[in-house]
C-alpha cells in the first residue's frame, strides 16, 4: 500500500482529509460522502494544500453529519476512509445537540420488561449483552433515540440478569458497562439488573440527635475494613459492612469494639474512605490486595469486596443499607467519600468507551489533564459529567439514606456543579453535610469556577479541610519536612498561629481570614493520607520518650476538638496509632487497619477523647458560634512570654453557664504559673478532680478549662 488516508471531523459540516500517496489526485477529483453504504453527496472542497507527497483537503457537506450512521470519505480508485469523528465535542455544536441532563439513563426495571438506555453520542451501533445465568448471553441491538441516546426494552422478567453494552465509535467496538447501573456483578466484570424498590422499602431509621449544622459534628474517618479487619476482637465478619455494625463486640481486654466503640466515643458522624465500586481489590480474595479506593469503576454500584457474597448484587445493596440503618439506631450518622474529580485511568473507563473525548479535560496539545496525580480529572462542569454527578448523590441518599458527602480533591470541581448537587440532595434529606479538600489545583477551571477553599464565601454552606489548622498544629506533613516542629510539638512561636487557628481561621490573627464561617473549616491533625500523627511526632520530637509523644497527642486531640470550627478526628488517632513510618499507604496491606491490642494497651487515651467531645457537646456552647462578629468578641487572647496560650472571656452572652471562662493551652514541658484575680474552677480536661483557685499551675503539654459559674 502506498498511500495513507485519515479523515476526521472538525465541525458539523466540514472535515479535514490527509493524504498522503506517490501517486498525485486530479485537480477535478470528487469526493464523495457515503453514509450506511449509500452515496449521499460530492463534498466541496473548502481549502486544499500540499506538500511533496503529501495532501491537505477541508471539505464542507450540504449537511448537518449524521451522528449515528456509518460514515465514509470515497476518493476514486480508492477504498471508502471512515470518518473519525472523536474530536467531534471540540466543538460547541455537538454538545449542544446531545446535551440531555434531563433524561433517564441505566437500567429501568419491571417483573414484565426491563428498559436499558445508554448515552453514546458519537456511536454508530450500540449492542445489549444480556445473560439471565449459566454464562450465555444473549445480543440485542439497540436503537438509537434522541440527543444520543440507544435503547432497548426487553419482555419478560430479567431481574438479577447480567450485561454489558458493545460500543462501536470509529469502527471499532468495545466493551463497556453501563455507567448508570446501580449494581454490578463480582470483582465488576458486568452491570446487573435489580429492582430498587426492594432497597427503597427497608425502613429508614432516624438518629435521635438533631443536626442543625457543620458545627454539630464530631467526624470520624474509618475504612470499612480497615475497622474491623484486625484482630483482638470477637467481631465476625472482619472487614464487611454487617462486621462494622456487631453489636456487643469486645476487644481481648473487654473494651467496647466496632460499633460499640464508636458509640462510647460519642462520634457523630462516621466518614467512610470510599464505599462506591473500586478498583485494586478482589472482591473474594481480599487477603491478597488492599486499596482505599479512589479508583472509582462505579458511580452508582457499591464495592463488592465489603459484601459477605458479592457475587450476589442485591446482597452487597441490604448489606450497607443494614449498615447506615444500625448506625442510625445508635444515633451516629454517615458522610460518604466521594471521587467525583478523577479515574485512574480514562481509557478504560466505561465513560470514555462511551462517549470518547467527552467526560475528560484536555489540553490544547491534546494530552490530558492529571491535576490530582492519581488519574485523568473529571470534567464536572460539562452537562452530562455534571448529570452523573449529582444522580450518583442522589441515589446514596435516595436509597440508602446517607447523611453528608466528603468529596474528594474538591478544589477540582466547579462551583456549579456542588450548589446543584446540595440543592438536589438536599431535596431528599433536609440535614445533609457537605465538605471537602479544597486544595487550589491547576487544572482547566478558572480559578474563579473552583470548589477550593479560596473560592470559600462562593461556597458558604461547605466546610473546607483546614490545612493551616494541620500545619500549624502539628508542623508540616509533608515527607520531607516531617522534621519540622508545630505549636503541639513544642515550637511555641507558633503561639500566634495557634490563635488564629483556634478561631476557625475567620478572624484577623496574624493571618488574613482563610474562611468566612466557623463551619467551614474542618479542624484537623491527621487523616488517612500522608504519616499518622504519632509518626510526625516520632520525627520531629525524636528525642522524647513514646509516654510525651501520646501526651502530645492528647494535646493535640484536645486543640482539635476544642477549637471553634468542626473537628475531625482520623481512626486511631485517639491511640496514637502507626503506620510504620510509611506515608502513602494507598494499597498496602495490613498496614492501615485498627490496632485494637493498642486500643486495650491505652485506653485511658480513648477516655480522653469521649470526655472533650463529651464536653464540646454539652458544656461549651460558644462552639457553636459561627459568625466573624460574634467570634471576634468572645475572647480576649494573652500570648504569655513563658510559652502559655490563654483564652479568656467574662462574655455571658455568650458563655450561657458561665460568668467567666479561662483556656490555658501549656505546648512547653514544664509547669508553668498563671495567676488571675478571681478564683477559678478546673473543668475536667484533663484532671478529673475540680478546684477553685487564683494561682495556677500549669501542667506541662496540657490543654486546661477554668469557669467562673
Amino acid at each position: 500500500m502506498n498511500y495513507f488516508l485519515k479523515a476526521q471531523l472538525i465541525s458539523l459540516r466540514r472535515i479535514t482529509l490527509l493524504f498522503f500517496s506517490q501517486n498525485i489526485l486530479p485537480n477535478d477529483t470528487n469526493f464523495y460522502l457515503y453514509v450506511d453504504g449509500k452515496r449521499k453527496e460530492i463534498l466541496r472542497v473548502i481549502r486544499h494544500t500540499s506538500n511533496l507527497n503529501i495532501n491537505f483537503y477541508e471539505l464542507e457537506m450540504s449537511i448537518d453529519y449524521p451522528f449515528g450512521h456509518r460514515c465514509f470519505i470515497y476518493i476514486p480508485n480508492y477504498p471508502l476512509q471512515l470518518i473519525d469523528n472523536s474530536r467531534a465535542f471540540d466543538f460547541l455544536e455537538a454538545e449542544e445537540l446531545f446535551s440531555c441532563p434531563d433524561q433517564f439513563l441505566g437500567n429501568l426495571y419491571t417483573p414484565h420488561q426491563t428498559t436499558f438506555r445508554v448515552w453514546a453520542p458519537l456511536s454508530t451501533r450500540v449492542y445489549l449483552r444480556v445473560s439471565q445465568g449459566m454464562g450465555k448471553f444473549e445480543s440485542y441491538p439497540m436503537n438509537r433515540i434522541e440527543k444520543g441516546i440507544y435503547e432497548i426494552i426487553l419482555d419478560g422478567d430479567y431481574e438479577n440478569a447480567s450485561y454489558y453494552y458493545l460500543v462501536e465509535n470509529n469502527g471499532t467496538f468495545r466493551q463497556a458497562r453501563d455507567p448508570f447501573a446501580r449494581a454490578t456483578t463480582m470483582n465488576s466484570l458486568y452491570s446487573a439488573v435489580v429492582d430498587i424498590n426492594k432497597i427503597k422499602v427497608i425502613e429508614n431509621h432516624r438518629p435521635k440527635t438533631q443536626i442543625n449544622s457543620l458545627l454539630d459534628c464530631v467526624i470520624y474517618e474509618v475504612n470499612v475494613r480497615d475497622f474491623t479487619e484486625g484482630k483482638h476482637t470477637d467481631i465476625v465478619n472482619k472487614g464487611k459492612y454487617l462486621g462494622f455494625v456487631e453489636k456487643g463486640r469486645k476487644t481481648s481486654k473487654n473494651h467496647p469494639a466496632g460499633l460499640d466503640y464508636l458509640k462510647y466515643l460519642g462520634v457523630t458522624h462516621v466518614q467512610l474512605l470510599p464505599i462506591l465500586d473500586f478498583d485494586g481489590v478482589d472482591d473474594v480474595r481480599t487477603n491478597l490486595s488492599y486499596n482505599w479506593g479512589y479508583d472509582p469503576i462505579s458511580f452508582f454500584a457499591l464495592e463488592g469486596s465489603y459484601s459477605t457474597a458479592p457475587e450476589k448484587p442485591y446482597v452487597r445493596m441490604e448489606e450497607f443499607k443494614t449498615m447506615v440503618n444500625e448506625l442510625h439506631k445508635n444515633d451516629i450518622r454517615v458522610v460518604i467519600d466521594v471521587v467525583y474529580n478523577h479515574v485512574y485511568e480514562y481509557f478504560d473507563s466505561d465513560l470514555e468507551k462511551m462517549a470518547p473525548g467527552y467526560f475528560f479535560r484536555t489540553k490544547k496539545n491534546g494530552t490530558l489533564y492529571n491535576s490530582s496525580g492519581c488519574g485523568n480529572d473529571f470534567a464536572s462542569e460539562k452537562p452530562m459529567a455534571r448529570k452523573i454527578i449529582i444522580e450518583s448523590a442522589k441515589n446514596l441518599v435516595e436509597l440508602y439514606d446517607i447523611d453528608g458527602f466528603r468529596f474528594d480533591l474538591m478544589g477540582l470541581l466547579d462551583i456549579t456543579t456542588l450548589k446543584l448537587l446540595r440543592e438536589e440532595t438536599l431535596k431528599l434529606k433536609s440535614d445533609l453535610v457537605f465538605y471537602g479538600e479544597g486544595w487550589n489545583m491547576d487544572s482547566s477551571l478558572l480559578k474563579e469556577d473552583r470548589a477550593s477553599s479560596e473560592n470559600a464565601a462562593l461556597l458558604p454552606e461547605f466546610g473546607f479541610f483546614n490545612d493551616m489548622f494541620r500545619d500549624i498544629v502539628k508542623g508540616s506533613t509533608f515527607p520531607d519536612k516531617l522534621s519540622e516542629k508545630g505549636y503541639i510539638n513544642g515550637d511555641i512561636s507558633y503561639r500566634f498561629g495557634a490563635n488564629f487557628v483556634f478561631h476557625a481561621s475567620v478572624i484577623n490573627h496574624s493571618y488574613n481570614p482563610k474562611f468566612v464561617y466557623a463551619h467551614q473549616s474542618i479542624n484537623y491533625v491527621e487523616c488517612h493520607d500522608n504519616n499518622t500523627l504519632f509518626d510526625k511526632l516520632s520525627v520531629s520530637n525524636v528525642e522524647e520518650e513514646d509516654n510525651t509523644l501520646l501526651k502530645r497527642i492528647k494535646l493535640a486531640n484536645a486543640m482539635n476538638v476544642l477549637s471553634f470550627g468542626v473537628p475531625f478526628i482520623h481512626m486511631g488517632q485517639e491511640v496514637g496509632l502507626s503506620k510504620y513510618g510509611f506515608d502513602n499507604t494507598y494499597n498496602r496491606l495490613n498496614v492501615n487497619m485498627m490496632n485494637w491490642e493498642q486500643v486495650d494497651d491505652k485506653f485511658d487515651m480513648v477516655s480522653y477523647l469521649k470526655m472533650i467531645i463529651d464536653l464540646r457537646k454539652t458544656a461549651l456552647p460558644h462552639l457553636k458560634l459561627d459568625s466573624q462578629e460574634d467570634i471576634a468578641k468572645i475572647f480576649e487572647t494573652i500570648h504569655c512570654d513563658n510559652g502559655l496560650l490563654v483564652f479568656y472571656s467574662d462574655k455571658k452572652e455568650y458563655l450561657k453557664d458561665y460568668q467567666k471562662l479561662l483556656i490555658i493551652v501549656n505546648a512547653t514541658n514544664s509547669n508553668l504559673n498563671f495567676d488571675t484575680d478571681d478564683y477559678f474552677t478546673h473543668m475536667p480536661v484533663p484532671l478529673p478532680e475540680e478546684m477553685r483557685t487564683k494561682n495556677i499551675l500549669v501542667p506541662p503539654i496540657s490543654f486546661d478549662i477554668y469557669y467562673i459559674k
